[in-house]
């Protein structure tokens, strides 16, 4: 299931407000207008903080383009997505040929190709 919270800034003349979507799969669960206060922030309605379970103190993350902010719930992953991935991860590893002894290698160039 792909949910996200899809915030679009509209203005007219001078009405401005956050009209927020809720996606499941591609279809709209839900419209919502909120307004901006004078610190920048919203309230997400009740409805759609529980149907995402999002909890008080939970972190989203923002992303933003031209007209479009987008909000997503940050979430660590399961145990079983973890080791799902760490699975797919050594996989990868094995067919592109690197070993135990390549990974401080690989660490410290990509750490030299951040700084």
């Amino acid at each position: 299931m792909s949910v996200e919270i899809v915030a679009v800034r509209i203005s007219y003349l001078s009405f401005f407000a956050c009209i927020i979507f809720t996606k499941e799969e591609g279809d709209i669960m839900g419209v919502e207008v909120v307004t901006v206060s004078s610190k920048g922030q919203i309230v997400l309605p009740m409805e759609m903080r529980k149907s995402l379970s999002i909890a008080d103190g939970d972190t989203m993350a923002a992303f933003a383009t031209d007209k479009v902010i987008i909000l997503r719930p940050c979430r660590l992953p399961t145990a079983e997505e973890f080791s799902e991935w760490l699975e797919e991860a050594e996989m990868w590893a094995k067919e592109a040929g690197y070993g135990e002894d390549d990974i401080t290698g690989i660490i410290q160039s990509v750490r030299r190709k951040q700084q």
